[in-house]
């Protein structure tokens, strides 16, 4: 595993460390929210809701792409903003709904977010090191390879350097 952690993308020669994250291109500001038309035509309520231009899920840009609402900060504002429609939508809407909220996740991935490290990869930039990443596989590696020596593990194995 570690041999294959060095042919990694993790592994940044030039510091002969490695990053938390593998190097990737982000998308812009404007990149992000974008559901694909092909997705929204799928969704009658969303071509209805659309064709009566009632952006209280989704809109169209002046750019002519579909995103949600920028005040769905979640799927239980989404869920909410849901509820108040059933009024206006009845039946269509319970069964829009979760064609609505698979959307919603697919766009925005929620499942995928790492959470603080996540943030902080994204504050400190593409390529960052750190340190308690590092310093915990040191001690990982550290600590098999002391158990390897105990254990009369092949000399070879135990002293092969990168």
């Amino acid at each position: 595993m570690l041999e294959a952690l060095f042919d990694s993308d993790l592994f940044r020669a030039d510091q002969q460390s490695f990053i938390l994250y593998p190097d990737r291109q982000l998308p812009g500001f404007l990149g992000k929210n974008i559901i694909p038309d092909l997705e929204v035509i799928q969704v009658p309520l969303a071509r209805q809701m659309l064709a009566a231009e009632d952006e209280t899920i989704l809109l169209k840009d002046a750019q002519g792409c579909h995103r949600f609402n920028a005040e769905i900060i979640n799927l239980a504002v989404l869920d909410t903003r849901l509820d108040k429609l059933s009024e206006v939508y009845g039946s269509d809407l319970e069964t829009a709904r979760e064609p609505i909220r698979h959307l919603y996740e697919s766009v925005f991935n929620h499942k995928a977010y790492t959470g603080r490290s996540g943030g902080m990869f994204g504050f400190e930039g593409l390529g960052s090191i750190y340190w308690h990443m590092v310093s915990k596989l040191l001690l990982v590696v550290q600590e098999n390879y002391f158990s390897a020596i105990e254990q009369h593990a092949d000399v070879i194995i135990c002293q092969k350097n990168r």
